[in-house]
């Protein structure tokens, strides 16, 4: 997992597994994305270093939740937003979970969710 440097990424972080152990949910910061926002690409990339590719665009780390869902912040909300395991990608509109999310652009990129089956 390295950032796509011809993409203008300049890092990655904070890769999350996916049920199949081969798939991983991440993100990169690029300086085409809004800094003032911390804004972030969300990514899927393969434990074989094949090529990643983006899925869409987060304020914080993302995590995957049963049985097929990928929480992050978005706008000041806690999101659940499908992600089809097949095809590798969001679906539909994210839906809200809850607001006024306490975030911390200096600490760890925002929340720190978990979820569980």
């Amino acid at each position: 997992m390295a950032p796509d440097t011809s993409a203008g990424e300049n890092s990655v972080a904070w890769p999350y597994f996916l049920p199949d152990g081969r798939h991983f949910i991440f993100v990169a910061s690029s300086d085409s994305l809004s800094r003032s926002e911390s804004e972030f690409w969300l990514k899927v990339g393969d434990i074989d270093g094949g090529t990643s590719k983006r899925v869409g665009v987060t304020q914080s780390r993302a995590v995957f939740a049963a049985p097929g869902y990928v929480l992050y912040l978005k706008d000041g909300f806690l999101v659940a937003h499908h992600f089809n395991l097949g095809t590798l990608e969001l679906e539909g509109e994210p839906i809200p979970i809850t607001d006024s999310i306490g975030f911390a652009a200096t600490a760890n990129q925002g929340i720190n969710a978990s979820a569980s089956d």
